[in-house]
């Protein structure tokens, strides 16, 4: 049970929640699909960092969503270190995490993956203090689908189209 009352609007908690403020919700999910589907960083890398990060989080929606995508690579294991830094201590990242970032990442790429850090990070905690419950195991396996047609799209040199976020698919 969840400590905000839910919507009948079609989604999941976090959707039905964010529902009772139409307006809020529709940035919400536009900026999270732009973000996590669409820029310069592959969609794996940033999911990945997402996972990473619901595993040491407080919500419990956010960590029934981890979903195995396969070993990292050494620019994949530097982002999720960064997030993890970040997610223990916001004020320990100091400028020596910006050079270890630097000699892996463009400037665009860095200031891509502190975005999906801080987004990612206030989405576990809007999902920590409204107490939403784990997922059920369909929806795990569409944002999974989700995950493998942003990496796709990336690949193929389709960065900027994006993938409609699971949460908007739930939401049309």
């Amino acid at each position: 049970m969840t400590r905000v009352p839910q919507t009948d609007h079609e989604g999941a908690e976090l959707v039905r929640i964010l529902a009772h403020r139409p307006e809020i919700m529709s940035k919400w999910l536009e900026f999270d699909s732009q973000l996590m589907n669409t820029g310069t960083l592959p969609p794996k890398l940033k999911y990945k960092v997402q996972m990473a990060m619901a595993a040491g989080g407080g919500c419990e929606f956010c960590r029934s969503m981890i979903v195995p995508t396969g070993d990292d690579d050494r620019k994949e294991s530097l982002a999720i270190a960064f997030a993890e830094f970040f997610q223990a201590d916001p004020g320990s990242i100091t400028d020596g995490h910006f050079e270890a970032l630097y000699e892996e990442f463009t400037v665009e790429q860095v200031v891509e993956l502190c975005t999906v850090v801080t987004m990612r990070n206030a989405g576990l905690q809007l999902g920590h203090i409204w107490g939403l419950t784990p997922a059920p195991d369909e929806v795990r396996d569409a944002y999974a689908a989700v995950i493998d047609e942003a990496q796709k799209r990336w690949e193929s040199g389709d960065v900027d189209s994006g993938t409609a976020s699971l949460w908007q698919r739930q939401t049309a």
